[in-house]
């Protein structure tokens, strides 16, 4: 004979009640939590939620401090915070360097990378390499471990600078042959060096015809004058790779590709 319990009616009210609220809770930090990671808040001035803006700061040098719209953060680089949509200011600064600022806009949702925070020493050393009485043109390399010189643009000499070694700046003189240029007067300026910084175009205007030689750095005698080569007058002149040897170029409103 079964007898009414409502004792064993009340637990069983309770146990579910409890895992009711448990569930209810766990459903409830789940979404807190999406809305988080996607960058919702409650804006109190507003009384709102909102989506916000997450960035990235980065410098260098790192440890860097970063005030955003006139308050401190309590990060240093590298470091993110969340920020309203909008316009904003940010100044990363350090003892000992130039402070960097930039204003930048963010919308709701954007991951904004500001990770290019350059910070420049206050004091700078500073040490001659070389000095020329003129220079008609200079061009780094790709790659910026070589630069070429043009002191003269009347005269067909080079001055390379090999700057591998920032410790210990070298300088070499290039004299491009005269089997290669000729002995009549002539214009030279600096075109372009190929992707290896290896080989240099360098123009040649003799009276109002037009040359392009290719001197190569570490082999001046296998400089080409790639006009009388090929045959061709050019207009324009692209290294492609990194042979020196391969070319682009335009002529008579033609692009060709010149292997050599």
């Amino acid at each position: 004979m079964h007898t009414y319990d409502p004792t064993n009616k009340k637990h069983k009210l309770k146990v579910f009640l409890s895992f009711f609220g448990m569930g209810v809770t766990v459903i409830v930090i789940a979404i807190l939590c999406i809305f988080l990671v996607n960058g919702y808040s409650f804006d109190f001035k507003k009384n709102r939620v909102e989506q916000q803006g997450l960035v990235q700061f980065r410098s260098s040098p790192d440890a860097a401090r970063i005030t955003l719209n006139g308050e401190i953060l309590p990060s240093l680089t590298p470091t993110k915070e969340s920020v309203a949509a909008g316009s904003h200011t940010a100044v990363v600064s350090k003892n000992g360097y130039q402070s960097w600022q930039k204003t930048f806009t963010i919308n709701p949702g954007q991951l904004l990378w500001l990770n290019y925070a350059l910070l420049l020493p206050l004091t700078m050393n500073q040490e001659s390499i070389l000095e020329l009485p003129t220079l008609a043109g200079a061009l780094p390399s790709p790659d910026h471990k070589w630069m070429v010189l043009l002191p003269d643009a009347s005269k067909p000499a080079l001055t390379l600078l090999d700057m591998r070694d920032a410790r210990e700046v070298k300088t070499i003189s290039l004299e491009i042959p005269t089997d290669i240029v000729g002995t009549v007067p002539a214009t030279y300026s600096i075109h372009e060096w190929d992707f290896s910084g290896q080989h240099i175009l360098i123009n040649q205007l003799v009276a109002d015809k037009k040359f392009v030689l290719r001197v190569s750095r570490d082999n001046l005698a296998a400089t080409k004058n790639i006009t009388s080569t090929t045959g061709l007058a050019l207009q324009d002149i692209h290294f492609s790779g990194t042979n020196g040897n391969t070319y682009y170029a335009l002529e008579n409103n033609n692009l060709r590709k010149i292997d050599i």
